[in-house]
C-alpha cells in the first residue's frame, strides 16, 4: 500500500510493519473457526454474550489468582485487542477464541501478517 505525504510516497509493507511493532510472523496461519473444542472459552469469556467484550476481559485480569491457561489467552486477547488489532467498540470478535485456544503455540502465529492486513482494511475503511 502506497501513502502520500506532503513530500514524498511511502511504502508499506508487512516488513515495515514488522520493523515498526518488532513483531515477526511465526509462520504458522491463525485460525478464526475449525474442529477446535472452544466450548471452556466461551464459558469463561463470552458466557451469554455474542462477543468478547474488553471491559471483561480486563476485570478478568485484575481478579485473576494464577497464571493459567485461561490467564495467558486474556493476555492474548487483550494485546490483540488494543495493540495489534485495535477496536473501534469495546467488544472483540468471538472467532479470535480458536487464535488462542492452544496458548503454547501462540507465538508461531503470523501476527504481524494479520495485523498488517487489519491496519490496511482499517484504514481503507476511511
Amino acid at each position: 500500500m502506497h501513502a502520500y505525504t506532503q513530500r514524498e510516497e511511502m511504502h508499506m509493507s508487512g516488513a515495515s510493519f514488522e520493523y515498526v511493532m518488532g513483531i515477526k510472523d511465526g509462520g504458522e496461519s491463525i485460525e478464526f473457526q475449525g474442529d477446535v473444542d472452544i466450548s471452556d472459552l466461551k464459558d469463561a469469556f463470552i458466557r451469554d454474550k455474542l462477543r468478547i467484550s474488553m471491559a471483561d476481559l480486563e476485570e478478568q485480569l485484575e481478579e485473576s489468582q494464577d497464571t493459567d491457561e485461561l490467564f495467558i489467552a486474556r493476555i492474548a486477547l487483550v494485546a490483540i485487542g488494543t495493540v495489534l488489532c485495535p477496536l473501534s467498540g469495546m467488544h472483540l470478535s468471538s472467532s479470535y477464541l480458536y487464535a488462542v485456544s492452544d496458548t503454547r503455540n501462540l507465538g508461531i502465529k503470523n501476527w504481524t501478517s494479520h495485523a498488517f492486513r487489519h491496519l490496511m482494511e482499517s484504514i481503507g475503511c476511511y
